[in-house]
């Protein structure tokens, strides 16, 4: 958990009803990923994190082996009744339940004080950004992005600053060049750079927020792979 929220993995064979949840919990800004099945012999890179499972599909022999290899700081969601209750600390009898996994990840806090799931990190240098405001350049790097904005550092910093609402700021994620509006909201320092804030508008177009939302994702699975 580490301060920033779970992770939460759904693990379930029937790939419609899996990617459907994972989807759900994505859109609600919950950091989920899906998997056909529970690998025992990786059990420790879930620790700290939430583990929903198809718990109709678990065989006697692999839920004596989920007792046998789960640590103290996963908890176990059920989906589905099974007769391996006693394993899971939460049971959602229906499988498709989006709402009571819902009500399962909020009455454990699994958001964490964050509102939006991110990647990136201080020093990370993800995408670059540009934009033009009273006929002078502005360009810089990206170092974290959510669906609600990112933060950056300008090369070089300047001088005054410009005004902070800013319109077409221009973002080059991997493969994809965008264009956002929004406003710069406060900075701080660390390693000696000014880091800046940068929130997009509220009306941010729906067909970017999912770009977003999909880089981030495709970056996240690519550090979890690299864990492994």
């Amino acid at each position: 958990m580490d301060g920033k929220g779970y992770q939460i993995f759904v693990i379930h064979p029937e790939k419609p009803l899996r990617d459907e949840l994972v989807h759900q919990l994505r859109e609600r800004e919950y950091e989920a990923f899906g998997m056909a099945e529970l690998n025992f012999d990786h059990s420790a890179g879930f620790s700290g994190s939430i583990v929903i499972l198809g718990a109709n599909h678990l065989s006697p022999q692999s839920a004596a082996g989920l007792s046998g290899h789960r640590s103290g700081r996963i908890i176990l969601a059920a989906l589905g009744s099974s007769g391996f209750s006693g394993t899971f600390d939460h049971i959602i009898p229906d499988e498709a339940d989006i709402e009571g996994v819902l009500n399962v990840l909020t009455a454990i806090r699994a958001r964490g004080p964050r509102g939006f799931v991110r990647f990136g990190g201080h020093l990370a240098s993800i995408a670059s950004f540009s934009f033009t405001a009273d006929e002078k350049h502005y360009a810089g790097t990206i170092h974290d992005i959510s669906t609600a904005g990112f933060s950056c550092t300008f090369r070089p910093e300047p001088e005054p600053f410009p005004d902070p609402d800013i319109r077409h700021m221009q973002i080059n994620l991997p493969g994809h060049r965008l264009s956002l509006s929004g406003r710069f909201s406060g900075h701080r320092v660390f390693a000696g750079q000014s880091i800046h804030i940068f929130l997009f508008i509220d009306e941010i177009d729906p067909d970017i927020r999912e770009c977003i939302r999909n880089f981030i994702y495709r970056s996240l699975e690519m550090k979890l792979a690299l864990q492994a």
